[in-house]
């Protein structure tokens, strides 16, 4: 990218808004076979992916059940997880013996990585500033560009990776609209809270552990699933 479009662009990216100095304690769902690398070594960033929402980086959920809903949600269900969740959706609680069940079942493969995070510099996608922002930014780009496949990760990688703004922010943060389908209308669940987390610089974790999966955590999940049904 040109010297004068980095600066063209320069007055737009003034205007967003920095939330300093911020701690957080977030959750990474990832595979078993990852846990021990990731504790020792830190994250490997997931890039090139037109379905990450805000870019390459590393992306965290604020509670243990959605990155437990992540993980089973990027592979083929179980036949015990469907089984809990049709139990769960006719207004049956499950025993402390399935849900053990459950838990080795998530064990088995998968795993949940405690992270703490001290003084990060975030953007919040949440506020009404910066999303008029980054859509003028948007604007801007498809019409020097023409590309009608241009999508919001191209723009974040654009920010933070050929823009500067990963020397300013370490995180990215944007509340997902989650919806259910029913039938041939789509319904959205504005009670049903998805915030992602994108990490842009590890240096400010703190502590990194994996999370011992307990049965509060599956029946939250299972209560959440139930939910978007």
């Amino acid at each position: 990218m040109s010297v004068e479009i980095k600066d063209f662009y320069q007055p737009y990216l003034r205007e967003f808004s920095l939330n300093t100095g911020q701690n957080f304690i977030l959750f990474h769902g990832t595979a078993c076979e990852n846990t021990k690398p990731i504790i020792k070594g830190g994250f490997l960033p997931s890039q090139d992916d037109d379905t990450l929402y805000l870019g390459n980086g590393v992306y965290f959920y604020d509670c243990e059940y959605l990155a437990i809903k992540w993980r089973w949600g990027r592979e083929h269900q179980p036949e015990i997880v469907k089984d809990a969740i049709r139990k769960k959706s006719r207004g049956h609680n499950l025993n402390s013996r399935e849900l053990d069940d459950l838990i080795e079942c998530f064990n088995d493969k998968h795993a949940v990585i405690i992270s703490e995070f001290e003084s990060v510099n975030y953007l919040d996608m949440d506020n009404v500033k910066n999303k008029k922002i980054f859509e003028t930014i948007y604007r801007l780009f498809y019409r020097s560009t023409k590309n009608v496949d241009i999508s919001d990760t191209t723009i974040y990688n654009i920010l933070f990776e050929e823009l500067g703004l990963k020397d300013i922010y370490d995180m990215v943060t944007l509340t997902l609209n989650v919806y259910r389908i029913k039938k041939d209308s789509i319904l959205p669940q504005h009670n049903i809270p998805n915030k992602i987390y994108c990490i842009k610089n590890e240096k400010f974790i703190v502590n990194r552990c994996k999370c011992e999966i307990t049965k509060e955590h599956i029946d939250d999940y299972l209560r959440i699933v139930t939910r978007e049904k």
